[in-house]
Parts: structure tokens; sequence; C-alpha cells
């Protein structure tokens, strides 16, 4: 069982290590508030993820039999954790970005809605 782990283990910081070359690659000189998102809440996500993903490498080896599936839910927990806060933080930004602008345009909704017949068919 600690095999997946450590694999796992390997490909979030794959991932990291990909993910601060290309923003320091292509965003350098970025000052965006998505780039700052992702490049905080990011890095922030997968330092969490490796240190959880470590701590069950370290109970699956060393701890006792009745203990190993001790952190699972809490490597859930951090996961969607951390995916959610990326989110809202994304979406308080266009909010707060379309508010500052006098432009009703940005406050629309891209969603579009099937027309209400405007009269009512008596049998």
């Amino acid at each position: 069982m600690a095999i997946p782990f450590i694999l796992l283990l390997c490909n979030i910081n794959f991932i990291c290590i990909i993910c601060k070359i290309l923003i320091f690659r292509n965003y350098r000189n970025c000052s965006g508030p998505l780039v700052a998102i992702f490049h905080l809440d990011g890095s922030m996500g997968l330092m969490l993820m490796a240190l959880s993903t470590s701590a069950n490498v370290a109970f699956l080896l060393k701890g006792p039999p009745e203990y190993r599936f001790l952190l699972l839910p809490a490597h859930q927990a951090i996961h969607s954790t951390l995916a959610s806060r990326i989110l809202l933080r994304m979406r308080e930004t266009v909010y707060r970005r379309a508010e500052s602008t006098l432009d009703p345009k940005h406050m629309t909704s891209a969603l579009v809605f099937a027309l209400r017949p405007s009269t009512i068919a008596t049998a």
C-alpha cells in the first residue's frame, strides 16, 4: 500500500517542479490576480499535499496496522479544501474586478435561458 503513496508523492513533486518552471518562464512579468492565485494557493496546496502524502507513507511503513488508514480522510479533505479555496478566490477576484468597472456588461451572466411564453394556451 505504500508504493501508490510513494508514486503519488513523486507525482506531486514532479507537478510542482513543472508548474514552477512554467510560471517563471511564461508569466514572470505578469502581475495579474489569476497568476498570483495559482502561484500562491497552488504552491501552498502542493506543499500541503506532499506533507500529507509523506505522513501517509510514514504511517503505512512504520505505524501500527490499526492506524494505517488514519490519515486517508485527512488527505482527501485537504485536497478538496484547497481546490475549493482556489475556485472561490478566483470567483471573488472576478466579482471584485467586475464591480470596479462601470460597464454593466461585465455583470451579466453567460448563461442563456429559454424564453418563457408570454401567453399561456388554454384549451
